[in-house]
Order: C-alpha cells, then structure tokens, then sequence
C-alpha cells in the first residue's frame, strides 16, 4: 500500500496555488464555487482522488466512469455523505469530461503538480493517486488505496457504504 493519511489524521484543508506551492489558496470547485473541508463539518465525506484522461481516446471512458461516479454520489447522499473528487486537469481535458458527465458531485481541479491539496493527502507521486478517503469531524476515518491493478468498481463504491453505514457515520 503506498503511503497515506492515517486514519485518525486531521483531514487537511482544501488548498490550490497557481505554480507556486508557497503561495497556496483557498480551493475552489470546477465550476469555481469555493470549496473548504470545513463545509463537511457536520456531515461525512467522501474524498476520492481520480486520474485525468492523457489522451483524446480516454475521453469517452472517462467521460462513463464520472457518470458511474455519479451514481455513487447518489448513493451517498441517500445515506447522508457528500463525495467530493480531485485529481489533475494538466492537459484541461477533464474540464470537457465533467460537462459532458453532467455529475452530481464536486470535483476539484489541480491544475499543477504543485497543488498542496494532492500532497497534502499524499496523493500525488508523478500521476494522481486512486485514494479514496472517509472524513468525519474533521478527522480520516477510513481510506482506501484503489491504485491499479484495484481501480475504482462496484465493489470499492459497496464497501466504502457499507463502512460508512456499518459506523453510523451519516
């Protein structure tokens, strides 16, 4: 398993820079609504960092797996928890994908390898990491690395509702 927040951590604020990681500021959603880990204080999250296409043919499948990814979203919400994603948008592909999807979730763009956001929770190294993670009062509950060969499927969507729902969470 690479490396992780650990469970009982202090979830970190949601911060972006524009190239220079000294110069962090607060996160905003692709849509450029501002986004604070603070706005899930009273409810559970979800955080789960997602890889951008690299290449035009990638589009398409990425464009299914952020519907899928919406109807997670749903899920969550039925049970109470918000899911935020994040991940890279280097190349401004994922833009086209998340209007396309037409999701249900917020999904944080990083435009740069220099995002205090991805390092923050340890989850870039070279390309955004599959980390899904569980927040509650502020503090990591649960995590998952979901990194290849493991991916983001059905079964990860159950089991991390099912945690949640199992620890009474929302």
């Amino acid at each position: 398993m690479r490396e992780m927040l650990e469970v009982g951590a202090v979830a970190p604020e949601f911060l972006l820079c524009d190239e220079d990681y000294r110069f962090p500021k607060p996160a905003v959603d692709i849509n450029g609504k501002p986004i604070s880990i603070r706005d899930f204080d009273d409810k559970c999250l979800i955080l789960m960092f997602i890889g951008e296409p690299r290449e035009r043919e990638q589009i398409n499948p990425r464009i299914d797996f952020l519907k899928t990814l919406s109807v997670f979203a749903d899920e969550c919400k039925r049970l109470g928890a918000e899911l935020v994603t994040a991940g890279m948008n280097e190349l401004g592909m994922m833009r086209e994908c998340v209007d396309k999807a037409g999701i249900t979730f917020r999904y944080i763009s990083c435009d740069n390898h220099q995002i205090p956001m991805l390092h923050d929770y340890k989850a870039y190294a070279g390309v955004t990491q599959a980390f899904t993670y569980v927040i509650a009062d502020g503090k990591i509950q649960e995590k998952w690395d979901q990194t290849i060969p493991k991916g983001f499927n059905e079964a990860h969507f159950q089991e991390v509702l099912d945690y949640i729902a199992a620890n009474n969470l929302a």
